[in-house]
């Protein structure tokens, strides 16, 4: 099962001029471009109310303040306050990228703090659709992009659609105006001697911010097959337990709805890197050949004796690789062939992923700290009665880590969502945990 390793650490902790004394300042790790970041600050041993300002500022210089405000800290609020700071993309100067990090300082009359930032131009989301994934010459690709901001608003940002060939050349480049966060483009013409293969749909804004979206589809040529073939392999990935017995079936139709009763099974395979990309090694030594009766052929592939043609050795050496199949069927009665592929299966060490949510992004000592963890499979589906296991240290004052004991629950069927509570002592500055 993958190990998500989680370091929990507030990004600054101080103390002031009393040993009782100390600060905390939360931020996200990368400050993005366009975005409202949301600063928390937090103090502890005071008893007077005080103020403190927070800034944006440019590294190294910090002669132009980017966004700046205040908090004003005081008993009623517990000393606790958060304000919101955002870099609008107008105020750096240069070409995109030409700024990549700035200081968050804070100051107040207590202590003052700043720290080195990276910054990103990355904001919000493009999703690129079209109106069905292959097409044929002569057709007309229409396509929808839907851009949101940070915060799933509409983004209203001039997006340029680029089409790629499957050689790599950009074929029309197109440019809309957002009104409504939903950027209906003009159809695309599919030529009339096009290149067949998969093209790429490209979409990004046209200044300010590198946010990108990117979706593909298929031109192939018209031919009316004589039957259909389907392949089922009998799961999406490949791990430990089936690494050397992964069951295939193949099936063939005619369109009239009767099976190919008898025909010749010619089954290929090989890895690839990247399911969108197209390139594969195959393995020429691993094709089988078996016969189809009454419509269904059953085949087993061993991968840990295929791949050696390959040079890999194990399922580590594939871990997140995909398992190219392709299938021939050539019927025995009337000698026509089909043919039908699984662009991937994927290989994976373990068939789930691992995610927090709902976890807070900073810690106060001697408060029970809420964990929660979600799981999914390698289809991004959520998993229930999976076993978790939590792992932590906590990290003091001294700098000295103490292992705590382990805890372990188990994912609601519900949400996919196993619950932790861990009980920090008093003294501690920071937790490091792992969760498996």
């Amino acid at each position: 099962m993958d190990l998500l390793k989680i370091l929990c650490l507030l990004i600054f902790l101080g103390k002031s001029w009393s040993q009782e004394q100390t600060y905390v300042i939360s931020a996200p790790k990368v400050l993005h471009v366009g975005a409202a970041e949301n600063i928390v600050i937090q103090v502890y041993g005071y008893t007077e109310a005080f103020d403190a300002t927070v800034s944006i500022k440019s590294y190294p210089d910090k002669k132009i303040s980017y966004s700046s405000s205040y908090v004003i800290l005081t008993p009623e609020n517990k000393f606790q306050s958060s304000t919101i700071l955002s870099i609008h993309p107008k105020q750096l100067s240069g070409e995109q990228g030409s700024v990549s990090y700035v200081y968050l300082e804070v100051v107040s009359k207590h202590f003052s703090k700043s720290k080195k930032m990276p910054i990103s131009y990355d904001n919000g989301y493009l999703f690129v659709h079209t109106d069905k994934p292959v097409y044929t010459p002569h057709q007309s690709v229409k396509v929808r992009v839907y851009s949101l901001d940070d915060e799933l608003k509409p983004a209203k940002r001039e997006t340029v659609l680029t089409f790629i060939d499957p050689q790599g050349s950009e074929v029309d480049i197109v440019e809309e105006k957002d009104y409504t966060g939903i950027i209906s483009f003009p159809d695309f013409k599919i030529p009339s001697n096009p290149i067949y293969g998969v093209w790429t749909i490209k979409a990004k804004y046209k200044e300010d911010f590198s946010t990108a979206g990117t979706t593909y589809f298929e031109i192939k040529e018209y031919v009316l097959p004589h039957f259909s073939v389907s392949i089922e392999p009998e799961g999406n990935f490949i791990g430990y337990k089936n690494f050397k017995n992964f069951g295939i079936t193949i099936k063939a139709r005619y369109f009239y709805n009767k099976v190919v009763t008898e025909a010749e099974v010619y089954i290929y395979f090989g890895i690839r890197e990247d399911i969108k990309d197209g390139q594969k090694e195959m393995m020429p030594k691993a094709m089988q050949n078996t016969k189809l009766i009454n419509g269904i052929a059953h085949v087993t592939f061993d991968s840990e004796t295929a791949i050696k043609e390959l040079s890999y050795d194990s399922l580590e050496d594939l871990n997140n690789k995909y398992l190219y199949i392709a299938v021939t069927v050539i019927e025995s009665t009337g000698g026509f062939s089909e043919e039908a592929e699984v662009p991937g299966v994927n290989y994976v060490l373990s068939p789930y992923k691992l995610n927090l949510v709902a976890t807070p992004l900073f810690l106060k000592p001697g408060i029970p700290y809420s964990i929660k963890v979600q799981v999914k499979d390698s289809l991004d589906q959520l998993v229930g009665g999976v076993p978790v296991t939590l792992n932590a240290q906590t990290i003091d004052e001294n700098q000295e880590m103490a292992d705590l004991e382990p805890q372990k629950s188990i994912t609601r069927l519900s949400d996919g969502v196993a619950s932790f509570v861990v009980n920090l002592p008093s003294g501690v500055t920071a937790l490091e945990f792992d969760v498996s």
